[in-house]
């Protein structure tokens, strides 16, 4: 069977599951009555079908998936929970996984990472078979993943949680080369050789200096200056000023808290501007507003699903997300963190359907074992999936998902750039 590869011109991917099979289970055979005739056949009989009830019990469970997310904490929390919701949602309409319904259990991490460790050992000493974190957290998570032994999906954008690769600890958002898409535009379109860096001070944030030194000497560029600031700050004029002293030709100005972009803009400051994916963010792009026009930065082509070409085969994943998310939040605009949210419940399930159509017991060892075995049978938002024991990256190609875009209409809206929403970025 054929699990959740996207069938191009078809219908959602998802259904391809196969969730309205069902196991099949022992039954006991013999008379109608219980009578022992000397042979032990009444109580063959007997224990036979009391395995046949438990195992139509366990076929009746919940498959448990925690949600360890920052609720309230404007990480995008909530958008994460909610991705995992919808994705529950499909699968149990279509029947669920041999008949067995999807419930997410949700606890907050509060953005921080020692909140993070204690929930993800609470959700540990309870049923869930699996977990998903986003944000903050993930690598204080894996440090105990050993002990606590609970299958994570993480979407914190660090290549530390994820690699090298541990038993119970993959990734499914795009690390450090999400950061650089931008810095490629930069060399190959406007001939840039020398960038200078303002990042902020998220888990994401703190690995954008490494990621950009990394590709910078790989493409011919120099980085010749990092400033960093706190996102509660206000003003950060003076690190601007001391980037603007190294005369680069491309500044790369993390979009996380507005007040970079429109310091650069108010210190009159004449360079082209890169950054990120931050600006996907419809809050944050209406915040960084008529400042952020012209920035070029990456973003998920299920922002801009609507410029993308019929024969993109993410384009009918967004939608159908979009879709989906829409039917069951009507009053909410459609998050795109909630991908994450969304890939990782749908990765779980078809580790599940893995287990189940292999005869294994349901365990979380068998899980996280079925997680590492996807050769191109799995398509999420991040692209064609191909995973080992020594491979958690749940991610295609990174030029397979985002494209460079920039915003439009004072943060209204995004506009592709490069041609990468018809090509590729290589």
């Amino acid at each position: 069977m054929s699990l959740l590869r996207v069938l191009r011109g078809s219908t959602f991917w998802l259904l391809t599951l196969g969730l309205a099979a069902s196991l099949s289970f022992a039954t006991a055979c013999g008379d109608d009555d219980d009578d022992d005739d000397g042979d032990g056949t009444a109580e063959a009989d007997d224990d036979a079908a009391d395995s046949a009830d438990d195992d139509d019990q366990a076929s009746a469970e919940p498959i448990l998936i925690a949600s360890l997310n920052p609720l309230g904490s404007g990480q995008g929390g909530q958008d994460f929970l909610e991705g995992m919701q919808v994705a529950a949602a499909a699968i149990n309409q279509a029947g669920g996984i041999n008949g067995r319904q999807i419930e997410i259990e949700s606890y907050d991490t509060e953005g921080n990472p020692e909140v993070a460790t204690a929930v993800y050992r609470e959700a540990g000493n309870t049923d869930a078979l699996a977990a998903f974190q986003g944000a903050t957290g993930g690598q204080a998570i894996r440090a105990i993943s050993d002990e606590i032994q609970l299958p994570v999906i993480t979407a914190g954008g660090i290549d530390e949680t994820f690699k090298p690769a541990v038993d119970y600890v993959f990734g499914n958002a795009p690390t450090g080369e999400l950061s650089t898409i931008a810095l490629d535009y930069a060399s190959d379109e406007l001939g840039a050789t020398t960038v200078a860096l303002l990042h902020f001070d998220s888990e994401f944030s703190q690995g954008i200096e490494g990621a950009l030194e990394a590709r910078a000497q790989e493409i011919g560029m120099e980085v010749v200056a990092v400033e960093a600031a706190s996102v509660a700050d206000a003003d950060v004029s003076a690190q601007l000023t001391n980037l603007a002293a190294s005369d680069p030709d491309v500044f790369y100005i993390e979009g996380l808290s507005p007040v970079g972009i429109q310091g650069f803009r108010t210190l009159g400051l004449d360079a082209p501007v890169i950054a990120e994916q931050w600006l996907s963010i419809p809050g944050l792009a209406q915040a960084c507003g008529e400042a952020c026009e012209g920035v070029v930065f990456a973003a998920h082509k299920c922002r801009i699903t609507e410029q993308l070409p019929d024969d993109d085969p993410l384009k009918a994943v967004c939608e159908e997300y979009a879709s989906r998310y829409s039917a069951m939040f009507p009053d909410k605009e459609v998050p795109l963190f909630g991908i994450y949210g969304y890939d990782a419940v749908n990765t779980i399930a078809a580790a599940v359907q893995k287990v189940l159509d292999s005869g294994d017991d349901l365990t979380r060892e068998s899980v996280a074992a079925a997680i590492e075995t996807f050769a191109g049978d799995l398509f999420t938002t991040q692209g064609e999936i191909h995973t080992s024991e020594d491979n958690h990256a749940l991610l295609g190609p990174v030029t397979e998902s985002f494209a460079l875009v920039t915003i439009v209409d004072g943060g209204a809206g995004w506009e592709c750039v490069y041609e990468t929403c018809s090509g590729t970025v290589d």
